[in-house]
């Protein structure tokens, strides 16, 4: 799937004539285009140190990648704006909200295979090293019944 990119005004010193193309194109996109939009606006409202925005815009990105197809399909940008969520909630400090965040990333790295990332998220998120050792080692047992492993609830730490 291929996504048309429009240029956003590029001259030095323009950041607000950028940011106002950026929400009037909000109104002409849908779908991942608009999410690709919005999470434009949060790395704006991000730099201003506006999280609580931030967080707005990062959110609604997320809750359009899951209406198109969420991890299947947009697994790197899912964790992008994650990461983005990560750090507005430790800048604002919701640390129990920030370790969350990073559960979840730990377990789309490990829909990544990229399991030195998935060691970091899980520390970040305040995994004990015995359990990250663990995972690393890959000495998890499998659930007895994986059908049934998207209704679990995760505990928090």
């Amino acid at each position: 799937m291929s996504i048309r990119k429009e240029t956003v005004s590029a001259e030095p010193n323009n950041g607000k004539a950028q940011e106002q193309e950026l929400w009037d194109r909000i109104s002409t996109t849908e779908g991942a285009e608009r999410a690709e939009v919005l999470d434009e606006l949060s790395h704006i409202a991000y730099n201003r140190d506006n999280y609580i925005e931030c967080l707005q815009l990062v959110d609604t990105s997320i809750e359009i990648y899951f209406q198109h197809g969420g991890l299947d399909c947009y697994l790197k940008e899912l964790i992008h704006l994650y990461h983005g969520k990560a750090h507005c909630y430790e800048n604002l400090k919701r640390f129990a909200e920030a370790a969350e965040t990073h559960e979840e990333l730990a377990k789309m790295k490990c829909l990544e295979d990229d399991f030195e990332s998935q060691a970091e998220e899980l520390r970040a998120a305040g995994c004990p090293e015995k359990w990250i050792a663990k995972c690393q080692a890959g000495e998890w047992a499998a659930p007895k019944k994986p059908e049934l492993q998207k209704f679990y609830v995760y505990p928090t730490v």
